[in-house]
């Protein structure tokens, strides 16, 4: 020999002192962005079951159509279910999606949300067949306000 000795060999089951731990770091930069995508889904999903609530709320006053005021009562009892119903169908959602670019995630979400709004308008806030203001709506308590072209 020359003089120069070798490191000792390492038994392949010692891990290398500089490996990394197994399973992802949990402030990756990889992972915000799908953390703070779930959070926005969730935070539109309560601002979708908000507007749902409203705009039930105002057709019903307008057409004069609930057994009390607009039916105010019923559309209370009615908001935290709402709230919390389309904020966990909004992260849902999201986390369904696969994990592209965070605002091509919520596009899915949008259009989900969007029609279960119009969902519940058509099913809570038009009340087919209540006695309401014929002079204002129809005998459907559709207001003239909202499009013709979207359902209710």
């Amino acid at each position: 020999m020359t003089g120069t000795e070798h490191p000792p060999r390492r038994v392949r089951s010692e891990p290398l002192p500089a490996d990394p731990a197994p399973g992802p770091v949990p402030d990756s930069p990889r992972t915000w962005p799908h953390v703070l995508s779930l959070v926005a889904s969730g935070l539109l999903g309560a601002a979708a079951g908000c507007l749902a609530i409203s705009l039930a709320a105002h057709s019903r006053a307008y057409c004069d159509a609930g057994r009390d005021a607009g039916g105010m009562t019923e559309l209370t009892l009615l908001l935290p279910v709402l709230v919390v119903g389309f904020a966990f169908c909004g992260v849902m959602v999201a986390m369904l999606t696969p994990r592209r670019h965070p605002l091509l995630r919520m596009v899915p979400v949008v259009l989900a949300l969007g029609a279960l709004v119009l969902w519940f308008f058509a099913v809570r806030g038009t009340l087919d067949g209540y006695p309401g203001d014929l002079g204002r709506c129809g005998p459907d308590n559709v207001p003239p306000w909202w499009p013709g072209w979207l359902p209710s």
